[in-house]
């Protein structure tokens, strides 16, 4: 019997000396983990805030874009390209007395 007790004993000792004996090993193993999941936990963070911010900033266009050139007459057009003397962007400014545009007249102001 005492053999047995003897054998169980040394295989139990065997057993108990490959545990980790440092308990800190243990904890700085699970440190790179803690901080790879911190930092993505930040970077994810980070993005929804960017993507909240972002969305308030852009309005939806309340009507559609005009279409210059395609055959429709737009709520912001005042003619079409097929017709005569349409400029290039469907819209006819008012000519003033002289022939320069405004911006052209505030550049030569300055």
């Amino acid at each position: 019997m005492k053999s047995d007790e003897e054998q169980i004993a040394k295989e139990f000792d065997a057993l108990i000396a490959q545990l980790p004996r440092d308990k800190n090993r243990r904890q700085l193993r699970a440190l790179p983990w803690l901080i790879g999941m911190t930092l993505a936990l930040i970077v994810m963070l980070v993005i929804a805030q960017h993507r909240q911010n972002t969305s308030e900033n852009h309005q939806a266009v309340p009507f559609p874009l005009a279409v210059c050139g395609n055959g429709l007459l737009e709520p912001s057009e005042d003619c079409e390209l097929n017709e005569p003397d349409c400029p290039s962007d469907c819209v006819r400014r008012a000519q003033s007395s002289d022939s320069t545009t405004p911006k052209q007249r505030e550049e030569t102001k300055e």
